[in-house]
């Protein structure tokens, strides 16, 4: 229970999991953790090219179409997504 505690509260202090797990570990088990982050890890993104209220209707519709199992307002939401979709051609 202290250690859960301890962890608990380094979570709310850290606000990171990673770090406090990190922390933790290093608390626990005595050993020297590297706290730097690898940047070569993270690739720069590029902004995504902004999408047409068309083809967002059209992603959201091939979405619920692809799920294979579907709720009621699943159905109904592709019912009003082809709906809207004929109206705009």
């Amino acid at each position: 229970m202290k250690k859960l505690l301890s962890y608990y509260l380094l979570l709310r202090w850290t606000k990171d999991s990673v770090v406090a797990a990190k922390i933790y570990q290093m608390l626990y088990t005595g050993e020297k953790i590297d706290f730097s982050t690898n940047v070569s890890s993270v690739s720069p993104t590029t902004p995504a090219q902004p999408q047409t209220k068309k083809q967002e209707l059209e992603t959201s519709l091939s979405y619920l179409k692809s799920k294979p199992v579907k709720s009621a307002k699943d159905k109904e939401s592709i019912q009003m997504i082809q709906a809207v979709l004929k109206n705009l051609n």
